[in-house]
C-alpha cells in the first residue's frame, strides 16, 4: 500500500521522513517523551516499562524532574507496549506501538489521579508525527507488494519519488543503478544490519556488490530510503543512503517456504523499434527459478532468538550469435573478397571445428579445451543469513548477523563477424560477499545507554575463464595462408580466438573492510547528547594486468597448423610475477562526532552538531622518478592527512492537531569515493609494468615494434617464442621465462609509460546538503507533500591530463577555427638519432624552428613526452574551483479508503500520486560507471568538454531526470475471511536521460591534432548547411568558421542528424538533448488462502508482470535511447584541421584555419531499443507461510 511507503508508523496519513532532529540508528529505533498529570505538570520519578510484546524483550526508564524519558536501541517493528506508573497517578497502558527504522518515536502522556481504574490507551501518541522529511519507509506487508523482476531490493526502492531506477544495464553491469535526489548509484551507502553493503570498490554499474543484491528480500524487517539523512552519525557518502534492517525471531516460531517461476513463454519475444516497427520472434529466454525460506522463533524463550534465510535464483541467457545451423538467432560468417560483389558466407560448426583441428597435435591441448559456442549461459545468484539475538538482562541486548551471498554470471565479447570468440575466451564473474555484525545495545541507567558495534566484511570478484587464467590466449587468422601481412588478417576475413582474452590473464579483486563503532548517549534535561567514534579499516588487493601470460597471433591456417606464431604481445611486471604489479593496500577512516537535540517548545524539535572524518594511511603508491622529473612533485599523494569538519542543523515542527508539519536540515556531507579511484594510483605508476610486441617478418626475422629491434632467424630468443615446439605440454600455459628479458628492450616506454595521480593539496571531495520537507492533511483526508534537496559542492573534483601542454607559436595560445584552447598533439618526428637522447635532440630542434614549445622538465632535463606528448598520459585527480550544483523537488498526495465496500465484503483502497522536478549543473565529478581514469569509458574520458579540451565543462548530469511521475493504486479486499486479494498497479513514468554529441579528432585515437588531448569528449560544432561557399558546394561558414565535409554523404548524415534532434548552429551544449520518455507500469496480484486446520497457516498465490504496457501493446513501454552506454552522448563525427583553402593540413603542422568533417555517424538516427528492460515478464508465485 503505497501510503505507507510514505506514512511509516504515524496513525494518520502522514509522511514519515528522515528526520534532522533524531538519532541516526542504521538499525535501530527509539522512543522518548514527557510524562504529565492532567494539569502539564511533569511527572517525575515515574517508571516507564517497554515491552516488545513478541519476543518478551524489555526496557524500563525513570522520568527525571522534568517529567522527560529517552529510551533508545530498540528493536525494529513491533508490537509494543508502553506502561508508566507513578505514585498517586493512574497507571497507563499504551499498545499496539510500532517504531520504524531510524526513528525516535515521541509518545507523550498525561497521567490522571487515582480514583478509577487503569486507562488503557491504544495507538494514541501525543506527537504522531514522529520522523517529517524526505525519507520512505517500507515494511513487510508493502515489500510483498513490490514487482521485483528479479527479487531485487532496488526494485522497492524505486517507490521512493527523490529515487529513480535506471531500467538499463550499462557499462561494466550487472544492471542499472538508484539515484536519490540525483545521486550517482556509486555516491549512495547502502547498509544491512548496520554493515556497509554496496559495491564500494565501485565496478558494479548498479551499486550492489552483487547481481541482484546481497540480501533475501523474505529476510528483510523494514527498508528505508533517504535522500539525506542528518544525524551526525550519517557519513562516509555524499548520496543518498538505503537502509535495511533484518527481521529478528521472537517467542513464536514462523517461517515461509516460496518458489517463484518465469516460464520462457512468459515473456516478450517481439521488439518494437520506433523506426523499423515490430522484429521477428526473438529466441531470448530460458526459464527462471527463484527459491527459497525463512525461518525464525525462539531458543530460550524470552531470552534467545535466531532468524535464517536462504533464497537461490536461477536462469540463462541465450547466445544471440553462433555458427549456422546451431539455432542461433544470428549466423556468423566472413566476407569472400575474391568474389565481387564479395558475398557473406555463413559458417557452420564443421568449419570451426576445422580451424581447431590443428590444435589437436599440439600437446598443450591436453591443458587448454579450445572451447566451443554454447546455445546458452548460466546465472546464479544464492545467498543466506543468520540472525541471533539475546536479551542478557534488563538494560542489556545483543545481536549477531551473519549474511553470505554469491552471483556469477557468464561474460565475454560479443560474437559479430569477422571476430569468432570460443567460450574459453569468455569468463564467469563470480562476487563472494560474507559479512558478520556484532551489536551491543546498553542502558546503563535512566540517562545514559550506549551502542557498540563491530563488522566485518570480505568481498572476492573475479574474471574467471573457464579453463582458468593461468593460460595465453590464442588468436588465429582463418586465411588459408599469410597474405601481404603477417600481423592482420584480410579484410573480412574470420579471426578466432580461444584461451583468456588479455585482460582476464591476471585479474583478481580482493577487498575486506572492517569497521566498530561506539555511540553514547546522555540524557541532560530536555538535552539529548550524544557522541562516538566510528572506525573503518578498507584493505584492497587489484590485481589486473593485462596480457600477463601472453597473446599468441597465427596469421593464417598454415601458421596456426606449423606453430609459427607471428605476432607476440606481452605485458608483465619486469620480474615476470604479475603478482608484484597488483595494487595492494590499505587506509584508515576515522570519525568523531556529538550532537545535542533538543525541544525549545513542545511540538518543535531541533538538533545540531559536528562529524569529524579523518584519514591515515601508511602504503604509497611506488615512486615514479620519471613522473617527478616532469612535473616538480611525485605520484605518492594518498588520502593520508585528509580531514573534514562536517558542521549539522536540523529542526522539525508540527501542529497541535498533527495534521502539519515541516522539517529543514543543512549540513556537509563527504566520503565514499568508490575504492577503485585510490587504487588507480597504486596500480597504474608507470613502472609496475613493461610490455613488448614481437612480429614475424616477411624476410623471417623478427621486430620488437616498440623500439625497433631487430632479431636474426637464428636469435634463440626470439626464435624460441616464435617457433612452437608443438611437443611441449607448457606452451600457453604463460610465456617461456627467457621473455622477461625482452621487457627491457625499450627504457623510453618506461619514461613515458602512463600514470594516474592525485593532484598535491587534494582534498576529500564534500557536498553542502539542505533539506526542506512538509505535509499537510486535508480535511478530506489526502496528505500534500512536498519534499526538496538542494547541493552544492564544497570541495569538487575533477581529472586532467597534466602530460598535456599548450599548444603554441612563438608563445602565442593556439585555438581552435570555433575558438576553443588547443593542446599540443603535433606529430613532429626526428630527422637524425637512432637512440632516445639523440632523437630526442632532433626532435628539439625541429620544434624550436616551428616555433614550438620546447619547454624541459620539471628538474631540468629534456625527455620525449615532454618534447612531444604523443599518446601518454598522465591523468591526475584535482579538486577545481568550479562547483557542481543539483536542486530535485518531489510533490505528493495520498489518500486512504479505509472501507469502499465494493462487494459488500471488507476492503481497502490506497492511491498516490508524485511529481518530481530535477535539475542538475555538474562539473566534472566521478563519472557514473568509470573504472579507469583514460580513456574513453574512464574518469578523464567521460568528462564533457568546451572551451578547455582539457577540463570538463559545466552542465546537466548524465543522470539528471526532469520529470519524473509515480502512480500507486492498491486495492485490498476479503472475499474469503480472512484471505487477502491485492491488486497493486504502479506506474513509474520520466524524461528520459541527457544526450550530449561529441566529436572526435579525425588525427589519432589518442592525442589528436585539433584539441591535443586523448580523449573524444569535445562538444560538437555544428554548422548553417543551407549556404555553401561560392564554388564550393561541401563549404559552408558559420560566423567566421569555414567548415568543410570531406563528402557529399557526410553532409547528408550530418544534416539528417541535426533534423533528427534540431540541433543549433554553434557549439552545442553539454546535454542539450534527451532520450526518449520512459514509461513503465508494473503489476502484482495475490490472493491468500487458508489452510485448513492449521490457524496461522497460508498459501499466497502471486502474479507479476513487469511493464504491463508492453504485455497489452508491443508499441508500449518501450526503453530505447541513442548511443546506449554508460556515457552521456558519443561522437557523431571526427574532425581535422585545414588550411585557409579547406586542405587538411599535415599532422606536424599547426595551422588550423578551418575544420574539416568526416566519417559523420550514420546509426546515430536510430536509437537502441533495450530488451531487457522493454520486453514484459509475468512471473508466478507460491508461499507457505506460518
Amino acid at each position: 500500500m503505497f501510503n505507507k511507503y510514505m506514512l511509516g508508523a504515524a496513525a494518520v496519513a502522514l509522511m514519515a521522513a528522515s528526520a534532522p532532529a533524531v538519532y541516526a540508528q542504521q538499525t535501530t529505533a527509539a522512543i522518548r517523551g514527557v510524562v504529565t498529570d492532567t494539569k502539564g505538570a511533569p511527572v517525575a520519578d515515574a517508571t516507564v516499562t517497554i515491552v516488545h510484546v513478541s519476543s518478551g524483550t524489555r526496557a524500563v526508564a525513570r522520568t527525571g524532574a522534568d517529567g522527560r524519558y529517552d529510551v533508545s536501541g530498540l528493536k525494529v517493528g513491533g508490537p509494543y507496549e508502553i506502561d508508566i506508573t507513578a505514585a498517586g497517578l493512574k497507571d497507563s497502558q499504551t499498545s499496539d506501538v510500532y517504531l520504524t527504522l531510524g526513528d525516535q518515536q515521541k509518545l507523550d502522556i498525561a497521567m490522571e489521579e487515582v480514583g478509577a481504574t487503569t486507562v488503557v490507551v491504544t495507538g494514541k501518541r501525543t506527537t504522531i508525527l514522529s520522523n517529517p522529511g524526505s525519507r520512505t519507509r517500507m515494511g513487510r506487508a508493502e515489500l510483498a507488494e513490490v514487482v521485483t523482476y528479479k527479487r531485487d531490493i532496488r526494485e522497492a526502492a524505486r517507490r521512493d519519488p527523490l529515487t529513480n531506477l535506471d531500467p538499463n544495464t550499462r557499462s561494466t553491469g550487472p544492471s542499472g543503478g538508484l539515484y536519490i535526489a540525483g545521486s550517482a548509484p556509486r555516491a549512495n551507502r547502502i547498509t544491512i544490519d548496520g554493515v556497509r553493503s554496496n559495491d564500494d570498490f565501485g565496478l558494479n554499474t548498479g551499486g550492489l556488490s552483487t547481481n541482484l543484491g546481497p540480501i533475501s528480500i523474505e529476510a528483510v524487517e523494514q527498508m528505508t530510503v533517504q535522500a539525506v539523512p542528518a544525524d551526525v552519525e550519517e557519513g562516509d557518502f555524499t548520496g543518498g543512503s538505503l537502509n535495511l534492517v533484518l527481521r529478528s525471531g521472537n517467542n513464536s516460531f514462523h517461517g515461509s517456504l516460496f518458489d517463484n517461476f518465469r516460464n520462457k513463454a512468459w515473456n516478450g519475444n517481439q521488439l518494437y523499434h520506433p523506426d523499423t516497427g515490430v522484429s521477428n520472434k526473438l529466441k531470448l529466454y530460458v526459464p527462471d527459478e527463484n527459491y527459497g525460506f525463512f525461518l525464525s522463533g525462539p531458543i530460550l524463550k524470552d531470552k534467545l532468538f535466531f532468524a535464517t534465510s536462504y533464497e537461490k535464483y536461477t536462469s540463462a541467457s541465450v547466445v544471440a550469435a553462433g555458427p549456422d545451423g546451431g539455432g542461433f538467432g544470428t549466423s556468423l560468417g566472413y566476407t569472400d573478397n575474391t568474389v565481387a560483389p564479395p558475398p557473406f558466407v555463413p559458417i557452420n560448426q564443421s568449419y570451426i571445428d576445422s580451424i581447431v583441428a590443428p590444435w589437436s597435435s599440439y600437446a598443450a591441448s591436453a591443458a587448454l579445451n579450445p572451447g566451443a559456442i554454447p546455445l546458452t549461459t548460466p546465472f546464479k545468484d544464492e545467498k543466506y543469513s543468520v540472525k541471533l539475538d539475546w536479551n542478557v538482562m534488563e538494560g542489556q541486548r545483543v545481536s549477531f548477523t551473519y549474511r553470505h551471498a554469491f552471483s556469477n554470471t557468464w561474460k565475454g565479447a560479443p560474437n559479430s563477424s569477422p571476430a569468432l570468440y570460443l567460450n574459453t575466451n569468455w569468463y564467469t564473474q563470480p562476487e563472494n560477499e560474507d559479512n558478520y555484525a556484532l551489536q551491543l545495545n546498553s542502558r546503563w541507567n535512566d540517562n545514559f545507554s550506549t551502542e557498540a558495534r563491530i563488522t566485518m566484511r570480505n568481498y572476492q570478484r573475479g574474471q574467471m575463464p573457464p579453463e582458468g587464467q593461468g593460460f595465453s590466449g590464442i588468436q588465429v587468422c582463418t586465411d588459408a595462408t599469410s597474405l601481404a601481412s603477417v600481423s592482420s588478417c584480410t579484410t573480412g576475413k574470420l579471426t578466432l580466438n580461444f584461451g583468456p582474452d588479455q585482460y582476464r590473464q591476471a585479474n583478481v579483486l580482493k577487498t575486506t573492510n572492517n569497521s566498530g563503532e561506539f555511540v553514547g548517549t546522555y540524557r541532560l534535561g530536555s538535552h539529548s547528547i550524544k557522541g562516538g567514534y566510528q572506525g573503518k579499516q578498507i584493505g584492497i588487493y587489484n590485481l589486473f594486468v593485462q596480457a600477463a601470460n601472453g597473446l599468441y597471433y597465427f596469421d593464417s591456417q598454415k601458421s596456426f597448423s606449423d606453430g609459427k606464431v607471428d605476432q607476440l604481445f606481452y605485458n608483465n611486471n619486469p620480474s615476470g610475477d604479475a603478482g608484484k604489479a597488483a595494487a595492494d593496500f590499505s587506509y584508515m577512516n576515522n570519525t568523531l562526532f556529538v550532537q545535542d537535540t533538543f525541544d525549545p517548545m513542545e511540538n518543535l524539535t531541533v538538533n545540531y552538531g559536528l562529524r569529524y572524518d579523518f584519514w591515515n594511511m601508511d602504503d604509497k603508491p611506488a615512486l615514479n622518478a620519471n613522473f617527478t622529473a616532469r612535473n616538480g612533485y611525485d605520484n605518492q599523494v594518498t588520502y593520508d592527512g585528509l580531514s573534514v569538519l562536517q558542521p549539522r542543523v536540523g529542526a522539525k515542527w508540527h501542529n497541535e492537531e498533527g495534521t502539519l508539519d515541516a522539517s529543514a536540515s543543512f549540513g556537509l556531507y563527504t566520503g565514499g569515493l568508490p575504492d577503485v579511484f585510490l587504487s588507480n594510483r597504486f596500480g597504474n605508476t608507470g613502472i609496475l609494468t613493461a610490455t613488448f610486441t614481437l612480429q614475424r617478418q616477411l624476410d623471417g626475422t623478427f621486430k620488437e615494434t616498440n623500439s625497433g629491434t631487430v632479431f636474426a632467424a637464428s636469435d634463440p630468443t626470439a626464435s624460441a617464442l616464435m617457433n612452437i615446439n608443438k611437443s611441449d605440454a607448457t606452451f600457453a600455459q604463460g610465456v617461456p621465462s627467457s621473455a622477461t628479458s625482452l621487457l627491457s628492450l625499450n627504457p623510453g616506454l618506461v619514461r613515458v609509460a602512463n600514470t594516474n595521480s592525485i593532484a598535491p593539496g587534494f582534498e576529500m571531495p564534500s557536498d553542502w546538503k539542505l533539506n526542506l520537507s512538509t505535509h499537510y492533511q486535508t480535511p478530506i483526508g489526502v496528505v500534500l507533500g512536498l519534499d526538496a534537496v538542494f547541493v552544492r559542492s564544497h570541495t569538487g573534483l575533477a581529472f586532467r591530463d597534466v602530460r598535456a601542454r599548450a599548444l603554441t607559436i612563438n608563445g602565442v595560445q593556439q585555438y581552435t577555427p570555433d575558438g576553443r584552447m588547443r593542446y599540443d598533439g603535433l606529430s613532429v618526428g626526428a630527422t637524425t638519432g637512432t637512440t632516445l637522447d639523440t632523437r630526442n635532440v632532433s626532435i628539439f630542434a625541429n620544434r624550436t624552428t616551428l616555433g614550438l614549445d620546447t619547454a624541459k622538465n620539471a628538474d631540468g632535463t629534456n625527455d620525449l613526452d615532454l618534447a612531444n606528448p604523443g599518446s601518454g598520459y598522465d591523468i591526475q585527480a584535482y579538486n577545481p574551483a568550479q562547483e557542481s550544483s543539483s536542486r530535485t523537488i518531489a510533490f505528493s498526495a495520498t489518500k486512504s479508503f479505509d472501507t469502499l465496500n465494493l462487494f459488500r465484503v471488507p476492503d481497502h483502497l490506497d492511491l498516490s500520486a508524485a511529481y518530481t522536478n530535477q535539475k542538475t549543473n555538474q562539473y566534472g565529478g566521478v563519472p557514473e560507471f568509470a573504472t579507469t581514469d583514460c580513456c574513453g569509458g574512464s574518469n578523464y574520458g567521460d568528462q564533457i568538454s568546451l572551451e578547455d579540451p582539457n577540463a570538463p565543462t559545466l552542465g546537466k548530469s548524465s543522470f539528471e531526470i526532469y520529470r519524473g511521475y509515480k502512480f500507486n493504486a492498491s486495492y485490498e479486499v476479503e472475499f474469503i475471511r480472512g484471505a487477502k486479494t491485492n491488486i497493486t498497479l504502479f506506474g513509474d513514468l520520466h524524461d528520459g536521460r541527457p544526450l550530449s554529441f561529441y566529436v572526435a579528432d579525425a588525427g589519432s585515437a589518442a592525442r589528436g591534432q585539433v584539441f591535443g588531448v586523448v580523449s573524444n569528449n569535445q562538444l560538437a560544432f555544428i554548422p548553417q548547411m543551407s549556404t555553401p561557399m561560392s564554388g564550393n558546394t561541401l563549404g559552408f561558414m558559420t560566423g567566421n568558421v569555414p567548415v568543410y565535409f570531406k563528402t557529399s554523404a557526410d553532409l547528408t548524415n550530418l544534416q539528417k542528424i541535426v533534423d533528427k534532434f534540431g540541433l543549433p548552429t554553434g557549439i552545442l551544449t553539454k546535454g542539450s538533448n534527451r532520450n526518449p520518455d520512459v514509461k513503465r507500469w508494473d503489476l502484482h496480484l495475490s490472493q491468500e488462502l487458508p489452510v485448513p486446520m492449521l490457524e496461522g497457516h497460508k498459501l499466497t498465490a502471486t502474479l507479476d508482470i513487469f511493464n504491463l504496457g508492453n504485455l497489452l501493446n508491443k508499441k508500449w513501454g518501450v526503453v530505447a535511447e541513442y548511443g546506449l552506454d554508460g556515457r552521456q552522448g558519443t561522437p557523431i563525427y571526427k574532425v581535422a584541421c585545414t588550411d585557409a583553402t579547406g586542405a587538411v593540413v599535415s599532422a606536424a603542422s599547426a595551422v588550423c584555419a578551418g575544420y574539416q568533417i568526416s566519417s559523420v555517424s550514420t546509426t546515430m538516427t536510430t536509437p537502441t531499443v533495450s530488451q531487457s528492460a522493454t520486453l514484459y515478464s509475468v512471473m508466478a508465485g507460491l508461499k507457505y507461510s506460518f
